[in-house]
């Protein structure tokens, strides 16, 4: 019954407001970590959220849904759900930071567990399927193709450096 809308103000806004579906009036707003970003996943009353996309900063929070307050999760820039393991999985790979990491995150217990990043360089984005398999869009540079690379459910990398065209943004699935 209600709709969470993340406010960036290009940037600088720090709020997502929550909004009554049967109404469809804004009933407030909750101060969140800066930038929250369109990368937001719902996993039963919990809503998970990317702030600081762009920054060493970069943070996942998550918004309880029955009472509305925010907790900070755990570092990462991109996330999807892999509904199979229960978990987020995350990529923490900034513009500005040159750590970067690749994980999932498990949502019953807060374990972090590693994957690792064979041939990714600078990997932006990330979604899983039904199945549990894993897509990375990696960007390594603006002037060269995106890449794509594709992990089993463990986080074993399958097949790498698919190339899908400059600057692609993000994984779909037809069924």
């Amino acid at each position: 019954g209600k709709l969470y809308a993340n406010i960036s103000g290009y940037g600088k806004g720090n709020t997502v407001a929550v909004v009554d579906c049967n109404s469809f009036k804004k009933t407030k707003t909750l101060t969140v970590g800066k930038n929250p970003y369109n990368q937001s996943i719902a996993v039963g009353n919990d809503i998970y959220f990317v702030s600081n996309y762009h920054s060493e900063n970069a943070l996942v929070q998550k918004i309880d849904a029955t009472t509305d307050k925010v907790t900070s999760v755990c570092k990462a820039s991109a996330i999807a759900y892999d509904a199979p393991k229960k978990a987020l999985v995350c990529l923490y790979a900034t513009y500005y930071d040159t750590a970067k990491r690749f994980f999932f995150y498990d949502l019953k217990t807060g374990a972090e567990t590693d994957i690792a990043m064979t041939g990714l360089r600078s990997p932006q984005q990330v979604n899983v399927d039904s199945k549990g398999q894993i897509y990375v869009i990696d960007n390594p540079s603006y002037k060269a193709p995106s890449e794509v690379f594709y992990y089993s459910p463990a986080g074993k990398l399958i097949q790498g450096n698919i190339q899908v065209g400059y600057s692609a943004q993000n994984v779909r699935f037809a069924n």
